[in-house]
């Protein structure tokens, strides 16, 4: 009788450590992608894209085009 208690008692304790240790994982993944989702917008701030700008002033190369 003792051993049938001790053997539910130890199949009770693994399958209570095989359910914490799914919900460790679960954490892990859900931390994992959000560390992953911060480096993207860490990496994206520091390598802004190089936006074309215009020169300010007047164009001299289109000048005999403007009509008086």
């Amino acid at each position: 009788m003792k051993t049938f208690v001790r053997m539910r008692e130890l199949l009770l304790n693994n399958t209570k450590m095989a359910e914490q240790l799914r919900e460790i994982e679960d954490l892990m993944d859900t931390q994992e992608m959000n560390t992953i989702i911060i480096m993207d917008k860490l990496r994206a701030l520091t390598n802004p894209e190089q936006k074309k700008t215009r020169k300010i002033g007047f164009d001299k190369t289109n000048s005999s085009e403007v009509s008086h």
